[in-house]
Formats: C-alpha cells, sequence, structure tokens
C-alpha cells in the first residue's frame, strides 16, 4: 500500500508596454512588447509502505519515497511580441487580427534531492541530487476576430484563435545530475495545439466607465488517452470552458484602468487502472483535475 502526491504551482505575471497608431480612418496597427516572470514547481512523488522483516510473524514496515520532486520555487524570466491590426469597414463592423510569438523564458532552476522518474513503457529513470533546470516556454498565437456595434455604446465581438501547444509542450526537457550518462530526461507531454473560440460583450455606461463580459471554450491541449494523462500529472491543463467580468475606468488626462477576472471551471481527465505514474496495488488510474481563477489589472494612457 501507499500514496501518491502529484501538486503542481505555475504563477504567470506579464507586462506588456503597448503603441498603436491609426493609419488612415479605416486601418490601426499596434504592437506589444510581452515582459514576463514565472514561478515554477513539481512534483511527481510515491510512498510505499514496505514489509523488510524477514519474520512473518513480527513485520517490520518502513515507508520508501521516490519520484521527481523540483518543489522548491524557482523564478525565470522571458521575452516575446505581439502584433495587431484593427480594420473598420463602417461604423457597424470592424475586423481585427494579432499575432503573438513564442515568448522563450530563461531555465526555472531546481536544487532536488534524488529522482526517479516513470517512463511509459514501466521503466525508470533516476537521478542524484544536486541542480535540475527546464525551459517552460508559452507558444505562439494567431487569432482573427469580427466586432459589432449595434448601436454606438455596445459592442459584441467574436474571436477565433490558434496556439501552437505542439511546439512548446510536446515534450518537456528537465537537465540534470541523471545517471546512466544522459544529462536530459524528456518527459513526453504529447501536447496538441489550441483552438479557441471567444465571444464577448462591453457596453459603455457613460463617458468614463465600460463593463464587459465574455465566455471562452477551447479544446483539450492533452490527448484523452491514458499515457498522455499520466504523464500530464503535472501540467494538468484541461480545462475547456471560461467565463470573464472586466471594467474600465477613464481617469482623466488620458489615462485609464482597467480590471479583469477570469474563472475556468474544473475539468477532470482520468485513464484506465494502471496508469497511475507508479506501480500499485491495487492498479491506480492516472487522473487529473484543474480549475483556476485569474485577476489582473492594467494602468493605460491614450496618447
Amino acid at each position: 500500500m501507499g500514496f501518491f502526491e502529484v501538486p503542481s504551482s505555475i504563477t504567470f505575471i506579464q507586462m506588456a508596454p503597448s503603441i498603436a497608431m491609426k493609419v488612415n480612418d479605416h486601418l490601426a496597427v499596434g504592437a506589444s512588447l510581452n515582459i514576463a516572470a514565472e514561478q515554477g514547481s513539481f512534483q511527481q512523488t510515491f510512498t510505499q509502505f514496505v514489509n523488510i522483516s524477514p519474520n512473518p510473524q513480527q513485520p517490520y514496515v518502513v515507508p520508501i519515497s521516490g519520484g521527481l520532486n523540483l518543489s522548491t520555487p524557482s523564478w525565470a524570466y522571458g521575452v516575446g511580441l505581439t502584433l495587431g491590426a484593427l480594420y473598420k469597414v463602417n461604423d457597424m463592423v470592424t475586423l481585427g487580427a494579432t499575432y503573438k510569438s513564442p515568448m522563450i523564458f530563461t531555465p526555472l532552476t531546481f536544487q532536488g534531492g534524488a529522482q526517479v522518474v516513470p517512463m511509459p513503457n514501466g521503466a525508470q529513470i533516476k537521478g542524484n541530487p544536486g541542480q535540475y533546470s527546464g525551459h517552460l516556454n508559452y507558444p505562439q498565437q494567431v487569432a482573427l476576430g469580427l466586432a459589432i456595434r449595434p448601436i454606438p455604446q455596445w459592442l459584441v465581438s467574436v474571436e477565433g484563435q490558434w496556439i501552437n501547444w505542439h511546439n512548446t509542450l510536446n515534450t518537456f526537457n528537465i537537465y540534470g545530475p541523471w545517471q546512466d550518462g544522459t544529462s536530459v530526461v524528456p518527459l513526453a507531454l504529447n501536447w496538441r495545439n489550441q483552438w479557441v473560440a471567444n465571444i464577448g460583450t462591453q457596453y459603455d455606461v457613460n463617458n468614463w466607465l465600460q463593463v464587459r463580459a465574455g465566455y471562452t471554450w477551447g479544446s483539450n491541449p492533452v490527448p484523452n488517452n491514458s499515457n498522455a494523462i499520466a504523464a500530464n500529472t503535472i501540467f494538468p491543463a484541461i480545462v475547456q470552458n471560461a467565463i470573464t467580468f472586466g471594467a474600465t475606468q477613464k481617469l482623466g488626462m488620458g489615462w485609464k484602468l482597467t480590471e479583469a477576472y477570469m474563472h475556468e471551471f474544473s475539468n477532470t481527465m482520468t485513464g484506465a487502472p494502471g496508469s497511475a505514474p507508479f506501480p500499485s496495488y491495487p492498479p491506480q488510474a492516472a487522473s487529473s483535475t484543474l480549475a483556476e481563477n485569474s485577476y489582473g489589472i492594467q494602468i493605460g494612457y491614450d496618447f
């Protein structure tokens, strides 16, 4: 008998100084420099209680632990670029497009003890105590949108988005003092590219206050099979439905303040019995559950 611990934590902070220019009465373009910091910690460990006594009449049970333990939080810093354009067809309809480049981060580094990483074929790779590291980058994205104003103070928008997760989290490489002469162990996460649909609305309450709300659906980047579910217990990004709320206040002299809130509803994926990362009796099923909340605040200035 025994138990597993599979906690993970990722904190993401981004600042995006932006500039925009109105080319003519119909076209506006803009760009943002995305400067971000992330903090990550990951753990996928087991504890088994084993009888080491040679005498069946006098059992002596001791706990034996192991696994992947990179639970000391580490900070990394990254940069990327966003380009966008808006084309005003008429007073009612506006088209938009954005491209967000990959965001490349410095490595997350961890001081860890002895490590054990389970592989899909049942083998285990072991590592010595020391420093481990890995890059957790963010993917490029493309989005196309349509905005409609039924009346001047009311805006409705629809957007489709493609996120290139496959190039970012198909494999998560962990560098460190691994045994058997290797310096890197690849965790095969097998993430797929993601399609996202957004619908939102904004209403101008008066000359200084705007309120907004939205709904988002996204395809699941984690494949629905036992191997992928087991491999992604430390990366369980499986939520698919989210709601958002926000508001902007114009403070005067060109300054404005924006607040935003997002809630992603809980989702669970469960593999077949025996798919848990480490062997156990009776065989356990790998399972991940995730829900998210996000809060944001932004200060802007209109030239």
